[in-house]
């Protein structure tokens, strides 16, 4: 009965979330769907006030990973690293187990990464925990379908580590398209 009781509790929480004007900015900037702050508010029918507020409540969450919003411009400004671990987290705390919130990357395909990978990592990963490096990839997975390729300011693993080149040997097989240079980049990050 408690574990039913929690599922109903984060179902009823993601409702709740998804109807804050804060998530679904983060959502419209996560997928680029941001145009303007008057776009923004006659869509959700807030006032300008109220957007403020809510983008400063938002820099202030973003702050602590080094990243702000500019909402003349749309955009975050920051380590793509650190725009990215945002994201992966924004993500896993906000869906969780409940819901799959990338449209773009398939679940299974995704979670069959995520298994194959996490062997590597710990071969005694729960569940929870690849749903978790699914997130992870997803994130990443869907910045390289719009072509939001991570820069590389973060310490890399050598490409001979056995982590490193099943990580690559997994992305490269369905990205096989991109320069091994950027997939690097993406490795690293993963």
């Amino acid at each position: 009965l408690s574990a039913s009781t929690n599922a109903i509790s984060n179902l009823i929480y993601l409702e709740r979330l998804k109807s804050s004007t804060s998530f679904n900015l983060l959502l419209s900037i996560y997928n680029k769907k941001f145009i303007s702050s008057k776009h923004f508010t006659d869509y959700y029918f807030i006032s300008l006030t109220s957007f403020y507020k809510d983008v400063r409540t938002i820099n202030l969450i973003l702050d602590k990973f080094g990243i702000q919003f500019n909402s003349r411009e749309g955009t975050l400004s920051g380590e793509s690293s650190q725009i990215r671990y945002f994201f992966c987290k924004f993500f896993w705390f906000s869906y969780g187990m409940s819901e799959w919130p990338f449209q773009q990357v398939d679940e299974g395909e995704t979670m069959e990464m995520s298994k194959k990978i996490g062997a590597h990592i710990n071969p005694y990963l729960s569940p929870i925990q690849t749903r978790q490096l699914a997130f992870a990839l997803s994130v990443c997975l869907n910045d390289l379908n719009t072509k939001k390729f991570i820069e590389p300011t973060f310490k890399t693993l050598e490409s001979d580590n056995l982590l490193y080149q099943e990580i690559q040997d997994t992305i490269h097989q369905k990205y096989y398209f991109f320069k091994q240079n950027i997939l690097k980049h993406e490795v690293n990050f993963i």
